[in-house]
């Protein structure tokens, strides 16, 4: 890969990082700090939940207990 495609990565990853750091401080700002923690590990949740609804595998109670 060369240099070229690196600092376009790069670019970005800091210009969607902004944006996603930017957007949460907002929720913090208008609703407050539990609520953006809350928002956030619901993400979390969602985000497992797909895994396993479009990437299919065998179930393990281990998943539920590392939950």
């Amino acid at each position: 890969m060369s240099d070229h495609h690196l600092a376009t990565f790069m670019i970005i990853y800091t210009t969607i990082s902004y944006i996603a750091i930017s957007l949460f401080m907002t929720i913090v700002k208008k609703y407050g700090g539990v609520t953006a923690v809350l928002l956030g590990t619901a993400r979390k949740a969602m985000s497992l939940i797909l895994s396993f609804l479009f990437f299919p595998k065998a179930f393990s109670w281990y998943y539920v207990l590392g939950a």
